[in-house]
């Protein structure tokens, strides 16, 4: 047996070590891409709209363009979740290196767009605070965008916790006499695609 599984590009899952959700309104804590100052541009090619004497229109259109764009988050996140159970079951390697590939991409696209989302959303909490009509508008946006990074935190968590099992049984087959804390320090390796080759 020869293939690696359960890594994003051979590697072992880079949001392992994510911190952890921050409830207070930061982003940046957990979920994969939900970090400050990076803007998308297939989201919005120029800069988001300011808010400083913006209208009713201008505001609704920015929620309504944020609504769009959480929906899709989601519908990535649905993606990638049924990947990663592709990933953990493909046996011929052109597959699995097809399936990685479409992973890799997704997480990528999904991880900038939470971070565009986050920024914006920021932005239009603080535009929206002088406003007590628009808050319960941003308030309902940011509670559903937060709702959906601990959705992705979920997924990836459990990805991470089926890889690694999945990687102790592979390496338990290729060496049965392993102790439990060299297959641990194999499986924990960040250049897992190195451990059968370790095992040999």
């Amino acid at each position: 047996m020869s293939r690696q599984q359960g890594g994003y590009g051979g590697q072992s899952n880079p949001y392992a070590q994510q911190d952890k959700y921050d409830s207070n309104d930061n982003y940046g804590g957990g979920a994969p891409g939900a970090g400050n100052n990076y803007e998308m541009g297939s989201m919005n090619d120029a800069a988001p709209p300011s808010y400083p004497g913006d209208s009713q229109q201008e505001f609704f259109a920015e929620v309504n363009e944020l609504r769009d764009g959480i929906d899709t988050v989601k519908a990535n996140i649905s993606r990638i979740e049924s990947l990663h159970q592709r990933s953990l079951t493909d046996i011929d390697e052109s597959t699995s290196s097809q399936t990685q590939h479409q992973l890799d991409a997704l997480v990528a696209e999904t991880s900038a767009l939470n971070k565009n989302l986050a920024n914006r959303i920021k932005r239009l909490k603080s535009k929206a605070a002088s406003d007590p009509a628009k808050g319960p508008q941003v308030g309902n946006l940011d509670r559903n965008f937060k709702d959906t990074l601990r959705k992705y935190q979920t997924v990836e968590a459990a990805y991470s916790k089926r890889a690694k099992e999945q990687m102790a049984r592979q390496y338990r087959i290729v060496k049965p006499d392993a102790s439990e804390q060299e297959v641990e320090e194999a499986c924990s390796d960040t250049q897992g695609a190195q451990i059968f080759s370790q095992a040999r």
